[in-house]
């Protein structure tokens, strides 16, 4: 849900409408807070998946079970770090430029990229899940 609300701001944004002073605090007070919390559940669930991890003896089914959660809960995090850094930077300059008149201010190529990638990556682990 929050990743839709997300890619609709970047819509946004990125020109294909038009935004406004109620986009720039619907993301400080929306979205961005999603973002927060979800990188804090993401925070309390990798300390969860290495605490077993560290408990775990070699031999025991579970390890091989906690050790793929933990390579999953690894790129989420890459995810959420660069939402909560490049792209959220980004958006909200691009929100304030936008805010005093100046248009024609895309989000960069790379950054519209890396979002589908990393987007298609998640949806393919989560698939395989």
């Amino acid at each position: 849900m929050a990743a839709e609300r997300l890619l609709n701001l970047i819509d946004i944004v990125d020109g294909r409408k038009e935004p406004s002073r109620d986009d720039i605090c619907y993301y400080q007070e929306h979205i961005w807070p999603l973002l927060l919390e979800a990188d804090d559940a993401l925070q309390t669930l990798i300390f969860s998946v290495r605490e077993g991890i560290d408990a775990c003896r070699i031999s025991e089914e579970r390890l091989n079970f906690l050790l793929e959660v933990n390579k999953f809960y690894v790129e989420i995090q890459k995810i959420a770090s660069f939402l909560s850094n490049e792209v959220n930077d980004e958006i909200e300059q691009l929100l304030e430029l936008r805010e005093r008149g100046i248009h024609g201010i895309t989000l960069k190529s790379s950054t519209l990229s890396d979002l589908q990638q990393y987007y298609s990556t998640l949806r393919m682990k989560l698939l395989k899940v």
